[in-house]
């Protein structure tokens, strides 16, 4: 079909000193939302027809929902901070960039040729295979 189903996946991060682990843990889960997002979904025509004309809602956007990323296998670690005065780092968007490639690879391997624009949808899949 051309489906891309996301079983597992694991992420590690290194966030410096952790102050509040839920907030570090928040922005490791939505930085794997918005990576799968931008791997498989997010399609935006350019200009007049693009978002920015008004008409855009969530019926013309596809955001992944919990079925898509996995939200009952993921996992993380954390790398420790370097010594006792490391600073807390910035996690915001950072963590999805990885993410994006991870996924790009992982299709590769999977159906053996490269894509180089995203996203890499069904329709694009089905045409490398064809």
């Amino acid at each position: 079909t051309g489906d891309v189903e996301i079983l597992r996946l694991h992420n590690l991060l290194d966030p410096g000193k952790v102050v509040v682990p839920a907030l570090v843990s928040g922005q490791q889960q939505g930085g794997l939302a918005m990576g799968i997002g931008h791997a498989l979904m997010e399609e935006l025509p350019l200009y007049e027809d693009g978002p920015g004309n008004g008409t855009w809602n969530f019926n013309r956007y596809t955001l992944p929902r919990a079925k898509d990323v996995a939200v009952w296998k993921q996992t993380a670690d954390y790398l420790p901070p370097l010594s006792e005065t490391s600073p807390p780092k910035g996690m915001a968007e950072l963590g999805m960039i990885p993410v994006v490639a991870a996924i790009s690879n992982a299709i590769t391997h999977a159906v053996n040729k490269r894509f180089y624009e995203f996203p890499i949808t069904p329709k694009k899949i089905k045409e490398a295979l064809a």
